[in-house]
């Protein structure tokens, strides 16, 4: 697919991909992968990019000036035309694909067809609804070494509620992330002290550059319809520890973070939630991986000083939110998402997800909230 970049004053690169003629290739043998959105509002999403002029990239310095990715997804007015594909309209399908699934020891060979067809729910660059008014905002960032499209699925859950949400692509750290004229691969990883503290460094600059960037780098209407006064930031595993940084170092932005199974320090990081709390209310929801024993966790919730959602789901594992559990083989499904099966702990994720922000950024109750429930005996509070 033949695709060019466009700058328009007052908007970041974006890319807009030609589907006239025969330049789009024929997707009607490829099904729709993600469960579908329970919301009311069909959905889209639109990739930008983003440079951070004269800071050197943290995780690969030889690489010069710092860029990232970001995929926004948004409800829209549209019913028809085209899906976007999961991982990229361009012909990286396969070179990405091989790239994602090397992260799952032994898997690679079977996730890679089925990652490189996999088409999302949303259409690809459709407007943005403006008969909502303006939305709240949900900063996304994935796991270390996970590429942001494994939260494809959650992230359109919450657009489909009326949510503007912004998945980082954490360019080195990433296995792939598509720029325009590249695909970046990720760095040799050492595991030191040093890399896994750059990296979260790294992720703070760039979620704080797209909060103080959002007017120039998104197009196609979406920043005027976002509710700057009520945005929160989530995440899997690095990203949920990311999540809870980002309410301690953007303490007036970030209305609510959520953890999804993160450990929320590392010894050796600079660990500023842990280290100090905030105030912002925090949803920590881990898994049978027992993140809730991480040395940094009883502290930090010691100083947390707004709501405290200390919540494990019984029979899940790390990747049990994650759209990883769609890809896997059947016979990975327990080493990789647990008991339960794929779809119930994706319901799980998005229930809990949803319930937390609608509350503290929309300002409804949430049952799910006031402890045990009926409809999701698999989850205890503590």
């Amino acid at each position: 697919m033949s695709s060019v970049e466009q700058q328009q004053p007052g908007i970041g690169m974006y890319r807009v991909y030609d589907l006239v003629g025969g330049a789009a290739p024929s997707l009607t043998s490829v099904p729709v992968g993600l469960y579908e959105a329970t919301g009311p509002y069909p959905t889209a999403c639109q990739d930008y990019w983003a440079t951070i002029t004269g800071v050197t990239d943290l995780v690969k310095p030889a690489a010069g000036d710092r860029k990232y990715a970001i995929t926004a997804w948004y409800p829209t007015t549209a019913t028809s035309g085209r899906r976007a594909r999961y991982l990229t309209e361009t012909s990286n399908d396969t070179a990405m694909a091989t790239a994602n699934a090397a992260v799952y020891s032994g898997l690679s060979s079977t996730l890679i067809p089925p990652m490189a067809a996999k088409l999302v729910n949303s259409y690809l660059n459709a407007p943005i609804r403006t008969d909502l008014g303006q939305m709240p905002v949900l900063i996304f960032s994935p796991g270390r070494v996970v590429a942001r499209e494994m939260g494809s699925a959650l992230c359109e859950e919450m657009a489909s509620h009326g949510y503007i949400v912004l998945a980082l692509g954490h360019t080195y750290e990433a296995p792939s992330v598509e720029f325009p004229s590249s695909l970046e691969g990720n760095i040799t990883y050492t595991n030191t002290t040093t890399e896994y503290n750059n990296m979260m460094r790294q992720r703070i600059a760039d979620a704080r550059h797209l909060l103080a960037n959002l007017s120039t780098l998104l197009g196609n209407g979406i920043y005027q319809q976002m509710d700057l006064a009520n945005i929160g930031a989530f995440g899997h595993s690095y990203g949920g520890y990311l999540a809870g940084e980002l309410a301690y170092v953007e303490p007036t932005l970030i209305k609510a973070a959520m953890n999804h199974d993160g450990s929320p320090g590392r010894t050796g990081n600079d660990n500023f939630a842990a280290t100090n709390g905030f105030a912002a209310p925090y949803f920590f929801l881990s898994t049978d991986d027992n993140s809730r024993s991480d040395p940094h966790w009883a502290p930090m919730k010691a100083l947390l000083t707004g709501d405290v959602y200390d919540v494990k789901a019984n029979g899940t594992r790390h990747y049990s939110f994650m759209d990883t559990c769609t890809l896997v083989p059947a016979g990975s499904k327990a080493l990789y998402c647990g008991s339960v099966t794929p779809v119930r702990g994706i319901e799980i994720g998005r229930a809990y997800t949803l319930a937390f922000f609608n509350h503290y950024l929309k300002g409804t109750t949430e049952t799910l909230l006031a402890g045990a429930s009926g409809s999701f005996p698999e989850i205890q509070f503590f």
